[in-house]
């Protein structure tokens, strides 16, 4: 947990903070368990535990800005209106305008099928239409790793 702690107060203290100073952290409308926005309008989940858990020591405060999808996150980051944002894997895309830390947790991702496809590897679904979530690191892994599927990217919502 303390190298956890360090990693993050590493990654805000390298943040460049907004204009008044704050930094202006963009969290994700819907990402449980990392992260998402309750019934009341706040938010939520792992990566808002482990935020406040080191926002006390930090020199600038941090500014929560309104959940959005992950596409209004991004594009708002690309236009410098973001500081940080949380639970999101490094792509080459978004490695353009973004500095990624290391991981804070690692969370494989599966192959959902049903129990008659044997055994369940995408290397058996080619030709066939396969679900991702668009804008996902791991739409842009599948595209490239496996492109003989027919990948129909939707969104997160």
């Amino acid at each position: 947990m303390k190298h956890l702690l360090t990693l993050l107060w590493t990654c805000f203290t390298i943040a460049t903070a907004g204009a008044a100073g704050e930094i202006r952290f963009a969290p994700e409308k819907d990402y449980g368990p990392f992260v998402s926005e309750t019934a009341a309008g706040g938010v939520e989940g792992l990566s808002i535990d482990m935020l406040d858990a080191i926002k006390g020591g930090l020199d600038s405060p941090v500014l929560t800005l309104p959940a959005q999808p992950l596409a209004t996150i991004l594009e708002a980051a690309q236009r410098g209106e973001v500081d940080l944002i949380s639970s999101l894997r490094p792509t080459p895309e978004r490695s353009a305008y973004l500095a990624f830390t290391s991981p804070y947790v690692q969370v494989p991702a599966v192959l959902v099928v049903r129990q008659s496809l044997s055994p369940p590897q995408l290397s058996n679904l080619n030709g066939q239409r396969v679900a991702v979530g668009k804008g996902y690191a791991v739409e842009a892994f599948v595209r490239k790793n496996y492109p003989l599927v027919d990948w129909q990217g939707y969104p997160m919502i």
